[in-house]
């Protein structure tokens, strides 16, 4: 008797109907869950060259995902190919099989917020800042010829608690304004002072340091977190997109500006700060290439959101470089952790230094340039059109992730790469204009390396081509246009 086989994941609704489908065919599966087995999902990406669930097999038959189910479904073929399997003894390969261990129970990651007492009430941290946001004279104050931004008196904190909190006397309050220093929701604007009933001038921490995008909460740097990183950035991907999908059009525009303001965002923000508890440096090669590629991924969504997309040349130089998030108490950009970290610390395009000098702690993190790993520009997505799908990487298949997601991205054609026989042109990415060291000196460098991630007429026409003698790269224009419907403008 033969055998269904799916590799699947508990929340996938693509997983579910294939399920559905093959119950109402009264057909018994095999059901291999990545959730389950999270370590089975190296032998999917092996046997099929997909990185989406589900991925279906008859016998050792790849039959592939639910829409290719349907398909068989729909033109009639489906009960033919499983009436078939009577007769067939069952998969071979033993990557077809569940190991022969209880599961891993994979828990949903808690980020619990601090609660902090004011009077008779006690707040979240996300409450208390949310109504000092809403109901304090925040703006620009100067002194001494200085400009201070959004900041506001230390009276002002004093009259705001005894009104909106009930507190008694403006004593009473002080102590209040001196466990909100203590809790770090707020700050004297040069950390030279505590919190006095004075003219003198504070600041939110939120609003301390805008460009760096996980500082709404600071934790304790010796609070080390002992949470797996990956499934961390996960549970942080899954509260953002849990707000942006509430924010996102018809044709898959997003209203940052509103995703911002919405209540449910500050849960995501709260969980981005987790990161600040973790020790990069101390994450083995693959675990780190898989979250520092993930990381970069959802922190560009959460930075169009609060600071605002670039939208020029010059804004975005300034974007890459400016704009930061927190692990483990390190501040990196996106140009520190993509040329920084995952280049082995290389100059990168547009800029005369490496990001890190040799003093710099952030050079602990640095993965090492040897060998030379170019699928990662295949995997980045900085929020442009003309740039990579966004996929999840994992620590124990990134490999795997990446050679798919390469052969992906080059086999997608119009915009990434083509082969002009006739006139003796390898068209490609602008992506390859700019990491040209990272592919190869020589033009026939460059082809040799692509080789590696092509398959069929494509893998064809540029062996023909490298076998024809010498030929020209060009590169396609780069589409810079973003997902945004609204947005803030990034330095603005």
């Amino acid at each position: 008797m033969g055998r269904v086989t799916i590799f699947s994941l508990p929340t996938c609704p693509h997983c579910k109907k294939a399920k559905s489908l093959l119950t109402d065919y009264g057909v018994e599966f095999y059901d291999i869950s990545l959730g389950s087995y999270p370590e089975k999902r190296p032998d999917m990406l092996k046997l099929t060259d997909r990185l989406t669930v589900p991925q279906i097999f008859f016998d050792d038959n790849h039959i592939g995902g639910a829409a290719d189910l349907d398909v068989l479904h729909t033109s009639g073929k489906l009960r033919g190919r499983l009436d078939a399997l009577a007769e067939t003894g069952g998969p071979s390969n033993p990557m077809l099989a569940r190991p022969d261990y209880e599961p891993k129970v994979e828990e949903d990651v808690v980020v619990k917020e601090e609660l902090l007492c004011i009077g008779e009430e006690c707040l979240t941290y996300s409450q208390v800042v949310a109504s000092l946001k809403a109901n304090m004279p925040i703006r620009d104050r100067s002194y001494l010829l200085k400009k201070y931004k959004k900041c506001f008196l230390g009276t002002d904190l004093v009259d705001y608690l005894m009104k909106h909190h009930r507190i008694e006397t403006r004593q009473e309050a002080v102590q209040v304004g001196i466990s909100l220093v203590e809790s770090r929701v707020l700050d004297h604007v040069l950390h030279e002072h505590s919190f006095e009933d004075k003219d003198y001038f504070y600041r939110l921490t939120w609003d301390a340091e805008p460009y760096v995008l996980n500082r709404f909460k600071i934790w304790n740097k010796a609070d080390v977190s002992t949470e797996d990183p990956i499934k961390l950035l996960k549970n942080c991907k899954r509260l953002y997109q849990g707000v942006a999908d509430k924010h996102t059009d018809g044709q898959g525009l997003i209203d940052f500006v509103a995703l911002e303001a919405d209540e449910e965002y500050s849960a995501f923000v709260i969980s981005m700060c987790e990161l600040q508890r973790l020790d990069m440096a101390a994450m083995e090669h693959d675990l780190r290439l898989a979250f520092v590629i993930n990381l970069y991924n959802i922190a560009i969504n959460q930075a169009f959101a609060q600071v605002g997309t670039p939208r020029t040349n010059w804004q975005r130089l300034g974007f890459f470089d400016t704009v930061k998030v927190d692990v483990g108490g390190l501040l990196f950009s996106f140009n520190d952790l993509e040329n920084g970290v995952l280049r082995g610390n290389q100059v990168p395009p547009a800029h005369l230094s490496k990001p890190f000098k040799s003093s710099d702690p952030r050079a602990a993190t640095v993965i090492p340039r040897a060998p030379i790993e170019p699928r990662i520009h295949f995997a980045l997505n900085c929020g442009a059109r003309s740039c990579p799908p966004i996929k999840n990487f994992t620590a124990e298949a990134v490999q795997e992730e990446l050679r798919i997601n390469s052969q992906a991205f080059l086999e997608e054609g119009g915009g990434n790469l083509a082969v002009d026989l006739e006139k003796k042109t390898l068209w490609l990415t602008k992506i390859i204009s700019w990491y040209r060291s990272d592919f190869g000196k020589k033009n026939k460098d460059v082809a040799a390396t692509l080789l590696q991630w092509l398959r069929g007429a494509d893998k064809e026409k540029l062996e023909a081509l490298l076998a024809g003698g010498k030929f020209k790269i060009r590169h396609y224009t780069y589409d810079w246009s973003n997902v945004a419907k609204t947005s803030k403008t990034y330095g603005q």
